[in-house]
């Protein structure tokens, strides 16, 4: 799944309001994030079992794929430069959250902050 992820990213380009940042195809990567967080959430909420590895496996996604759209943002318009730190912000966010993911009491404000960041990137760009 990683690898055709991957070729998607680097086969398509994605528009954020008035600057083009090539070769970023972000859907893929939001639908990966989006489920991962929906099973986190139901982890945390009770819903079901906390599972470690399912919760590491996650974070490490996050780094990894943050890190990788960061380093493909092209462009010097001071939005590719925010849309770029704020993808490099996450994921160094995520990779301090891997230390606590072994209980659910000490990984939730870890996971409440990087909600947090998700939301603040889809309020300024809309998407």
């Amino acid at each position: 799944m990683k690898t055709v992820i991957s070729k998607m990213i680097l086969a398509a380009a994605i528009l954020v309001p008035g600057t083009a940042f090539a070769g970023i195809a972000l859907a893929p990567v939001m639908q990966s994030w989006n489920h991962d967080r929906r099973q986190i959430d139901a982890m945390l909420a009770g819903d079901r079992p906390f599972d470690q590895a399912a919760v590491a496996a996650a974070i490490h996604t996050y780094v990894t794929d943050a890190s990788m759209v960061a380093g493909h943002v092209s462009g010097s318009s001071p939005e590719a430069r925010d849309f770029a730190a704020r993808f490099r912000r996450f994921a160094q966010t995520a990779a301090a959250s891997a230390k606590d993911s072994g209980s659910v009491a000490r990984f939730r404000p870890h996971f409440e902050e990087l909600v947090g960041e998700c939301r603040s990137c889809h309020a300024v760009y809309n998407n």
